[in-house]
């Protein structure tokens, strides 16, 4: 401000063009990087040091590129394939700040006619996370081939800022162990609902569960399945009473890991056989 003669205009120019006098908001940005210089003249036509700032401007989509260490599954045997996701998200402007699995979906029902009668052909998938570990049963109906269709999206940095300077103030709804999904069954849900409330972090535990059981060859086996991960879950417990734990569910799926391990050895000396 001059106070003295007075300010006769203020002037801008957009990446070292020719100075405009501003008049009206500015709407000349292209894609990219732009650099706003800008100075106000007085009547006396004293020129103001040239301050400037940034504008960037991204209409570009990012870039996903994602593929699979299986992409075609040639034995129906109807057992669960663990499918590992590489995804890799580019956005040169903006910047990529995450991405994350929307869905996973069949073009056949779960128990159709010739599909070996089962359900629940997608497990241990966690979506709104980046998760890139999931199991697909190998089946399909007797009308054709399955083809299980998988969708991720990227969040870039301006989105994710926007979203921050919005929800500031807002304070963040953490849903308890009534919103758990159905996948979970509800005898783990009911015993893990005091020491873990979330229904988000109780299904991570039951994925664990349903990774290391689809690991052990023993996916087809609910009781048995119910059975370790309430024996392991309860050893578990009494382990972060008794100490701190840096990685909870990794520590988790060790004991299930153990646990199966143990029953195999078990039913082989119920067998009268051995291994040396």
């Amino acid at each position: 401000m001059d106070n003295s003669t007075g300010v006769a205009k203020t002037e801008y120019r957009i990446n070292n063009g020719e100075w405009t006098e501003y008049t009206e908001p500015i709407n000349s940005f292209t894609e990219g990087k732009n650099v706003v210089d800008y100075r106000s003249i007085d009547n006396a036509g004293n020129v103001e040091e040239i301050k400037s700032f940034e504008v960037k401007i991204d209409k570009t989509a990012p870039t996903l590129n994602v593929s699979f260490d299986q992409s075609i599954i040639r034995d129906r045997n109807y057992q669960f394939v663990p499918i590992n996701a590489s995804v890799e998200a580019v956005d040169n402007l903006s910047g990529v700040d995450s991405y994350e699995l929307v869905s996973i979906v069949s073009n056949q029902q779960d128990n159709a006619k010739g599909d070996g009668n089962t359900i629940q052909d997608i497990q241990g998938a966690k979506f709104g996370t980046p998760d890139t570990n999931f199991l697909v049963l190998a089946e399909r109906s007797g009308s054709g081939d399955r083809v299980y269709t998988i969708t991720y999206k990227t969040i870039n940095l301006s989105i994710t800022k926007n979203q921050e300077n919005n929800k500031r103030n807002e304070k963040a709804i953490e849903l308890d162990h009534t919103y758990t999904s159905d996948h979970v069954t509800q005898p783990f849900v009911q015993l893990v609902k005091t020491f873990i409330p979330a229904a988000e972090t109780i299904e991570e535990y039951w994925r664990m569960t349903v990774i290391a059981a689809y690991r052990n060859n023993r996916e087809k086996e609910a009781d048995t399945i119910l059975s370790v991960a309430m024996h392991s879950i309860k050893q578990f417990f009494r382990k972060i009473k008794a100490q701190r734990i840096t990685k909870p569910i990794a520590y988790y799926y060790g004991i299930l890991d153990k646990k199966f391990t143990e029953l195999y050895f078990e039913e082989l000396y119920d067998m009268g056989l051995s291994i040396d």
